[in-house]
């Protein structure tokens, strides 16, 4: 559908073969764009061994190619992989959503080990089947805060750190 000078494309109807999982918690990304682009931050709505549904501070484009970094509340380390957006769908005029854009994205795992340890985290206690929720999208929101300042502030030194070389 193509509104005011953006295109909008719904999530696609697709038939799974692994359920998607709601987090109890927060699980909170940075999205690394490319070069010259500063990173999106966002919030996992619902996640699988084979993508995710984001809360974004930015609309991201349809097909593009992304470098993630996830960090899952009861994990000290941050899981790193790559992506492309498989859909996505701006906030514009949706008081629902929060932030940017809704956006779906296609994980791009790069190893099998990487895998084994995102289906390790997904059938932890700390993810739940949909509809079975025990915490309100509103109580998630006011508690992430912390956890993107803290993703946030990791991000800035990695990147200062790499700068320094080039």
């Amino acid at each position: 559908m193509t509104r005011r000078g953006y295109v909008a494309t719904s999530a696609p109807v697709e038939k799974r073969d692994v359920d998607r999982l709601c987090p109890r918690g927060v699980v909170s990304l940075s999205i690394d764009q490319g070069e010259g682009m500063p990173p999106a931050y966002a919030i996992v709505s619902d996640i699988s061994e084979h993508g995710a549904c984001v809360n974004s501070d930015r609309t991201l484009s349809r097909g593009q190619n992304i470098r993630l970094r996830i960090q899952f509340e009861a994990e000290p380390e941050l899981f790193e992989t790559g992506g492309r957006v498989a859909w996505t769908r701006p906030s514009v005029g949706d008081e629902k959503l929060y932030g940017g854009a809704l956006t779906g994205i296609a994980f791009e795992l790069p190893s099998e080990s990487s895998g084994l340890w995102l289906r390790r985290i997904l059938v932890s206690p700390d993810f739940e089947v949909p509809g079975s929720g025990s915490r309100h999208f509103d109580d998630l929101l006011d508690s992430l805060r912390p956890f993107l300042e803290r993703l946030s502030d990791f991000v800035a030194k990695r990147s200062s750190r790499w700068t320094r070389f080039f």
